[in-house]
């Protein structure tokens, strides 16, 4: 079908990757999945180095697939694959430094701190449908671990605890880096500041917390800001924004993906007993604050629970030495 001949050939041309990132942009059968999965190998990647945009569940039976620097424009190409043919060809996006794989992966070497930002992958079904478009966030440092501790740059960030969270599960989104004297925290779903898509708002001063349209009753913020989702749904996967408002009337805004992990399905999930994990939250805690320790993964038959303290356990593990 004339819709096939722009995709691939052995030579192609600006003019076929332009006829093609056109069709996937306008295409009015436009569909999202929640199946598919990104994550980025390794989770945290400083300048320099090299990050692997890992893909998971793609779609069988697809004609060709093609990444995107960006959410909204599908004109920033990066490079597309042609299932078909297992040939591949780049987009006016293309560095020098990606490499795309049959698997659906990208590969991005020497990776800067403009290299950050959002991602986009979509993929062609044979009859010349999109079938699936996912987004995904890439934030990297200028530098990362020392002695245990992330030192980035002062901008906010926020990390998925756990990156991928399967159904039924929660999720939390802890910021690091956050600004002084802040006033408040908002969260929306989705991305953009607007009062439909705003799930809650933080006071300091009060202390209290003030629910917005896209409150769902699953979600709890915490005072330093983080967002917990209860019960994770097919519905909750997509991208949260997080705005910042200081003292001064400025505000800051981060970005954060929730990814949902399809690899077990919930009949399977029951016959498998999930290791129980805690979250220090906030991960770095200063004198005189507060810090919680958030668990995951608690067994529903537990009659009670014991807290033992080890610092020497502590120091020995992290590799760190105590100061006095």
């Amino acid at each position: 079908m004339g819709r096939s001949s722009v995709l691939l050939c052995k030579q192609s041309t600006p003019r076929q990757w332009l006829l093609l990132t056109t069709f996937l942009g306008t295409c009015c059968h436009l569909s999202c999945t929640d199946y598919i999965t990104v994550r980025t190998v390794p989770p945290q990647v400083a300048s320099g180095e090299s990050v692997l945009l890992s893909v998971h569940n793609l779609p069988e039976d697809i004609l060709a697939f093609a990444w995107f620097k960006g959410v909204k424009s599908m004109k920033h190409g990066i490079a597309i694959y042609g299932l078909h043919k297992n040939l591949s060809a780049t987009g006016p996006a293309h560095s020098g430094r990606e490499t795309i794989y049959r698997n659906g992966s990208l590969l991005l070497e020497r990776v800067t701190e403009k290299d950050s930002g959002f991602y986009t992958l979509r993929s062609l079904d044979k009859q010349g449908e999109i079938v699936s478009t996912t987004t995904m966030q890439l934030h990297v440092y200028p530098f990362l671990w020392n002695c245990g501790r992330l030192d980035t740059s002062s901008k906010p960030t926020i990390e998925s605890v756990p990156p991928s969270v399967a159904e039924g599960e929660s999720v939390l989104f802890r910021i690091h880096n956050p600004p002084e004297n802040i006033e408040a925290f908002i969260w929306f779903k989705q991305i953009g500041a607007f009062k439909k898509i705003e799930i809650a708002q933080y006071i300091i001063d009060r202390k209290s917390t003030v629910w917005g349209p896209a409150y769902s009753g699953r979600e709890t913020v915490y005072q330093d800001g983080s967002l917990l989702i209860h019960g994770v749904t097919q519905k909750d996967p997509g991208l949260y924004m997080l705005q910042i408002v200081r003292t001064d009337m400025i505000r800051e805004e981060a970005q954060v993906q929730l990814q949902l992990d399809t690899s077990l399905s919930p009949c399977c999930m029951a016959l498998i007993s999930s290791k129980v994990t805690i979250n220090v939250v906030p991960q770095y805690a200063t004198e005189g604050g507060d810090v919680r320790f958030q668990v995951h993964n608690l067994p529903r038959d537990v009659k009670a629970l014991s807290w033992e303290e080890d610092l020497r356990r502590v120091v020995s593990a992290s590799g760190c030495q105590l100061q006095p």
